[in-house]
């Protein structure tokens, strides 16, 4: 269709528009809209908001345009925080929205199965959800790493027969929990002191006073 036209993967709209008429083959019908006003000056991309104004384009203003919108739930802090593991959080995610299913654990504990294992999790980490603290950001890795984890272990067990003791999976969600405190930076406080010794941490990560 374009090589018919004698146009090229170089062609311009202005190749195709004279005195503010469109110039192309007669069986091109799906340019029923008014050819643009061309001008010397230099093109500029813009992008019309839902608002109806006419801004610079950027891909965050389309995407916030396009996307559909709802009312920010009370865990979102619970899963996303500076400090999360991206994977473990997306995973989090999923089971809050419970979107993942496990009826064959659930079953096994007499619970319905349409019950959903956000359920179980959440309880008693939302009063601090909200927080900044060491508290709060060690109890809400725990939590994305137990679910994370847990998982693997099922999936593991179901589709490729292995198994892993309980101390190993313990010893794995606590292995990964310091590897990821090893790249945080913490204020000196009494809490934080603890928190070192109590994973074992250096006192480098002390941020200087």
């Amino acid at each position: 269709m374009i090589k018919d036209a004698d146009l090229g993967l170089d062609s311009r709209v202005s190749d195709i528009v004279t005195n503010g008429n469109w110039r192309m083959p007669s069986d091109w019908t799906c340019f029923s809209f008014t050819a643009p006003i061309l001008s010397t000056s230099q093109d500029i991309l813009k992008w019309r908001s839902t608002a109806g104004r006419l801004e610079d384009y950027s891909v965050s203003l389309a995407w916030n345009d396009l996307r559909n919108r709802a009312s920010k739930v009370d865990w979102f802090h619970l899963v996303w925080y500076k400090q999360c593991i991206p994977n473990y959080s997306f995973l989090l995610w999923i089971v809050m929205h419970g979107k993942l299913k496990t009826q064959d654990v659930l079953c096994s504990w007499d619970i319905q199965h349409n019950a959903s294992l956000s359920l179980l999790i959440v309880r008693d980490i939302m009063p601090v959800a909200k927080k900044n603290s060491c508290t709060s950001v060690v109890s809400k890795l725990l939590l994305a790493a137990l679910v994370y984890h847990l998982w693997e272990e099922r999936n593991a067990r179901l589709l490729q027969q292995k198994k892993r003791s309980e101390n190993q999976v313990v010893q794995l969600i606590l292995s990964t929990i310091r590897l990821k405190l090893m790249t945080c930076r913490f204020k000196r406080t009494s809490r934080v002191e603890e928190l070192l010794v109590r994973w074992k941490l250096p006192s480098s990560l002390l941020k200087p006073p």
